[in-house]
């Protein structure tokens, strides 16, 4: 009898997994003021002080989890930030959307980014501080274990049925003892959207603000230039992916955003951050209603 573990047959299988790059949206949102009250306090906190932690994390986590509009999004909670990211997979061999057609393909990224600009307006709302988002275009790939479990640490040999959970497993709860979500393997668009709000306001970052970079609009720009039913408007201040007016659709605005000011990044890398003041968002007229990011 060959003696193995859940691990080494999980091990084993990630070694032969097809590398395949997936582009995607990533956004980092970060609640602002809590490095100071660990830093006066020698990161000693009293009972009152964790409380109030307390409340305003939980206060952001729901703002994020209530609002999801696809069900290939993917959130990530880590202390006092929230990452949020989305596959961009449309084509026949996609395993992670449905062969959405380009405008569809668009709507939902419009629709994702409503939910998240609504979860960070209600943030900003309801907390004295508030959150400074980021968002971001990249690629990422999955070629390694997704999670490690107590049952892969069980050898066949132990197991009553190999095909069921040891009894070890079964007393534990089979807790995960390692976890590397696949969605933010070796993901760009994660690192450049931490990476930019980490900046902050030194580079000019500032505040409770909602900043996209200029990567997600050249994809988006792209996309959109590939669809004859569709139309590009990039002016100074205002980006817009509307249809074209022959097909007479009044709330023909997929998406658009009207730009605060545009920041030049050198370092650590080179590109432009665009701070938002309002989004259009697709399911309303775009002369009546807009999201307004900065009051």
């Amino acid at each position: 009898m060959e003696y193995f573990s859940g691990l080494d047959e999980k091990d084993k299988k990630s070694q032969h997994k097809k590398f395949e790059l997936i582009k995607n949206l990533t956004v980092w949102s970060d609640l602002l003021g809590f490095s100071n009250d660990f830093c006066k306090n020698g990161w000693i906190l009293n009972q009152e002080q964790w409380e109030k932690i307390d409340l305003r994390l939980k206060n952001f986590y729901r703002q994020h989890y209530l609002n999801i509009s696809s069900l290939n999004e993917y959130i990530f909670i880590l202390n006092d930030a929230v990452v949020r990211t989305i596959p961009l997979v449309y084509n026949e061999s996609s395993s992670v959307m449905n062969c959405y057609p380009l405008n569809n393909h668009i709507y939902e990224i419009s629709m994702w980014i409503r939910t998240v600009i609504i979860s960070h307006i209600n943030v900003n709302k309801s907390d004295e501080i508030g959150a400074r988002t980021v968002l971001s275009y990249g690629e990422r790939f999955n070629s390694f274990l997704d999670e490690i479990t107590v049952d892969d640490l069980v050898y066949n040999y132990t197991k009553r049925d190999i095909n069921e959970k040891s009894q070890l497993a079964i007393n534990t709860g089979d807790y995960t003892l390692m976890h590397n979500p696949r969605q933010l393997q070796m993901n760009t668009a994660l690192s450049k959207s931490y990476i930019l709000e980490s900046l902050g306001s030194k580079a000019g970052l500032k505040g409770n603000s909602f900043f996209i970079d200029k990567s997600f609009f050249e994809y988006i720009k792209n996309i959109a230039l590939n669809d004859s039913i569709l139309e590009v408007i990039d002016e100074d201040g205002l980006f817009v992916i509307k249809y074209v007016d022959e097909l007479e659709i009044e709330c023909n605005w997929l998406m658009g955003f009207d730009f605060e000011k545009r920041i030049k990044i050198d370092k650590p890398f080179e590109t432009v951050v665009y701070e938002i003041k309002s989004f259009y968002p697709v399911d309303e007229n775009p002369k009546k209603f807009k999201f307004d990011l900065i009051i």
